[in-house]
């Protein structure tokens, strides 16, 4: 049953731009982390520890972690942290990318029904997602599943990679369905600084036209650094409530800089 009115992707996605990840802790030193790093099962909390640190010694000991690591998601902070810290090994994007491929690749209707006013409608799924469900010989509550954790998640893995690799599959995610899985393309996008994708991202985003959309939009939007390319956003909106939402998030972000 679909009862809330911030869907999951949303709401992970801004957390994801503020900053709140895995193991946010006091600094840890290098023997710490490869202690952490080499224990099994592998314990993903140290990810974002490591991330900080970005001790080149730290790779060799991920790398082995990532061989000997069988859970996806565990995989997935792995590959994305080497990547992160330099290693363009091609198996480690691929990794990321093939999960963010199926998600971006998928042509599954919208899961929600919304009211005039922007809210979920409550009890049963978009019929349309249903009968494309049983087209495809789909379970419904497990793509319910997919489209609102898994595949936003795996298109964000990609994403927080910040891999110019992954240009033109997210991209590609610009016209997809699933409002998760556009947002955490926009991010994607934004950490890439791809300005070239700014016309098609506003484009795009007028397919989700209420007000928590908007917000979430427009605080992605507001992580382009400069101001020629916040210029440009802003003489591109056409929507006065994005452009309105853009400028406080500009005018917020500012703030958080000062402090």
């Amino acid at each position: 049953m679909i009862s809330h009115r911030f869907s999951v992707p949303l709401l992970s996605t801004v957390i994801c731009l503020v900053g709140v990840g895995l193991g946010i802790a006091q600094s840890q030193d290098k023997r710490t982390l490869l202690d952490r790093i080499s224990k099994r099962p592998f314990d993903a909390s140290v990810i974002g520890e490591v991330e900080r640190n970005r001790n080149p010694d730290l790779l060799p000991p991920l790398r082995k972690a990532f061989e000997e690591t069988d859970g996806k998601r565990e995989k997935q902070y792995i590959a994305r942290t080497l990547i992160k810290l330099g290693d363009q090994d091609t198996k480690y994007f691929e990794y990321l990318a093939g999960f963010a491929r199926v998600a971006v690749e998928s042509s599954a209707p919208t899961v929600f029904t919304r009211a005039a006013d922007g809210t979920f409608l409550r009890g049963r799924p978009n019929p349309e997602f249903e009968r494309w469900c049983r087209d495809h010989g789909l379970d419904v509550q497990q793509e319910l599943v997919n489209q609102l954790k898994t595949y936003p998640s795996d298109v964000m893995m990609l994403a927080a990679s910040g891999d110019a690799r992954a240009r033109d599959l997210l991209r590609q995610g610009l016209t997809s369905q699933n409002e998760g899985v556009f947002l955490s393309t926009i991010v994607g996008l934004v950490l890439l600084r791809d300005r070239a994708s700014i016309p098609e991202i506003l484009a795009e985003a007028s397919r989700f036209p209420f007000e928590n959309s908007k917000a979430v939009i427009a605080v992605i939007l507001s992580s382009y650094e400069g101001e020629e390319v916040q210029r440009e956003i802003l003489a591109a909106v056409a929507d006065p409530e994005l452009r309105e939402m853009y400028t406080k998030a500009l005018e917020d972000r500012r703030k958080q800089q000062v402090r």
